[in-house]
């Protein structure tokens, strides 16, 4: 019988190294990625601020277009669209602006023939033929 205690293979030790090394080098990576992480309380004043100045450019942005609306003039709709030029209501505003120009247009061109027919001469139905249709004879 021998007395010897019982050897333990060599390689044990080795193993149990190489585990502890994993781990440690696991835990390390947990680590570093928690302490390069911002904290919530550290986030949360960053966020807030981002979120109101956004819900300010909305509200800003929405009481333009109400005033815009109310005045219902080309240069509301066009104050608005430069203050604005991404805002919500851009295309409609641009909608807008077109529709009272051609509006404009049109009540001019009504009230210059009123006047040419009030006139009752050649001359001002000339006068309005020239200017429905500019100098060289195109309609505008």
């Amino acid at each position: 019988m021998n007395c010897d205690p019982p050897r333990e293979p060599k390689c044990v030790p080795r193993i149990v190294c190489l585990r502890l090394a994993v781990v440690a080098s696991i835990a390390g990576a947990a680590l570093l990625s928690a302490c390069g992480q911002q904290s919530d309380t550290q986030q949360a004043p960053a966020q807030q601020q981002a979120g109101t100045d956004e819900q300010s450019r909305k509200d800003a942005d929405e009481k333009a277009w109400t005033e815009a609306v109310s005045a219902g003039t080309a240069a509301a709709f066009n104050g608005y669209i430069q203050n604005f030029a991404s805002g919500a209501h851009v295309t409609e505003a641009r909608e807008r602006v077109a529709a009272l120009n051609e509006q404009a247009r049109k009540q001019a061109d009504e009230k210059a023939w009123a006047d040419a027919q009030r006139a009752g001469t050649v001359a001002a139905f000339n006068d309005h033929g020239a200017q429905r249709t500019g100098p060289q004879g195109r309609r505008r």
